[in-house]
């Protein structure tokens, strides 16, 4: 797939479409292209990895975008979410 990608790159670059191929594939196996696209990707990777405070934003910026809209009872339930996710509210259950 990466070859692909490069291979259309170096087409918009202007390379010939038959010598863009060639490159592609020459640059794939390049070690300093390899680790950087591995960078990336870990960087793109960590960026979806869900944290606590990923959560969170994400509940924050979907909750605001319905307060924006003037939608604020159906932002309430993101602003649920959001108290339990930082120990602001608790679910207590009490039974006699």
């Amino acid at each position: 797939m990466r070859v692909e990608l490069l291979e259309k790159k170096q087409l918009k670059a202007g390379y010939a479409e038959k010598s863009a191929a060639q490159e592609a594939a020459g640059l794939i196996q390049n070690p300093k292209i390899q680790k950087y696209l591995q960078t990336r990707s870990n960087e793109v990777n960590r960026s979806f990895t869900v944290t606590k405070t990923n959560y969170v934003r994400r509940q924050q910026v979907l909750s605001q975008t319905l307060v924006d809209q003037g939608k604020i009872e159906k932002a309430l339930g993101f602003e649920n979410l959001i108290g339990k996710a930082t120990g602001q509210f608790m679910d207590i259950h009490i039974t006699w």
